[in-house]
């Protein structure tokens, strides 16, 4: 290898230290990634792209074109490409270095979307209790009006065993269907027979 190095003419050079050193560092990155490890926190080179703008209330993290793993992508490329049309092609240096730009450019772009498309897979498993209101669900345990009892709800696709009261302090038996109409302190549920 150290042969062919020598033989290479200075721009080669270039493109063979970036292809393996871009290289290492991107597959060492992604099998941390992979194993769940931190290696050079995305947080330190990160620049948003915001192409998408959602509703009010959520959060559109946009694209992370340079990020750690982005750049590294992008020298890889780089390296890769170049090497490759300079020494296959008779191209000119400067177009050499212009496709390479190119592809560096094109391949950080494309890791961008993709980690983007990754991140929109994520489930948000907070349950906010202000969405059980109108729900119907089922008495677990008998409601004994204001002293209470509990109910099964699915709120978000999950099922909730939550505390309940009844709003005029009636009892409501076990296997019941209630309607949830407030939401006391985030933690009781105030129902009414279905």
């Amino acid at each position: 290898m150290a042969d062919y190095f020598n033989s290479l003419e200075f721009i080669g050079k270039v493109y063979f230290i970036c292809a393996i050193g871009g290289g290492a560092i991107f597959i060492i990155r992604m099998i941390m990634m992979i194993i769940g490890g931190d290696f050079g926190g995305e947080s330190d080179f990160d620049v948003h792209t915001d192409f998408d703008h959602a509703g009010i209330g959520d959060h559109d993290p946009g694209l992370h074109i340079l990020s750690f793993q982005g750049i590294t992508a992008f020298v890889m490329m780089f390296g890769i490409v170049g090497l490759v049309i300079s020494e296959n092609t008779g191209i000119a240096s400067f177009f050499t270095i212009l496709i390479s730009l190119g592809a560096g450019v094109g391949t950080a772009y494309l890791l961008a979307l993709i980690f983007k498309s990754m991140k929109k897979l994520e489930a948000d498993g907070t349950i906010n209790l202000n969405e059980a209101i109108g729900c119907v669900g089922t008495v677990y345990l008998t409601i004994k009006g204001k002293d209470g009892g509990k109910v099964q709800i699915i709120v978000k696709e999950q099922m909730l065993t939550l505390d309940a009261i009844t709003e005029e302090g009636e009892e409501i038996k076990t296997g019941e269907e209630v309607i949830v109409s407030n939401v006391i302190n985030d933690n009781l549920l105030v129902v009414n027979r279905y």
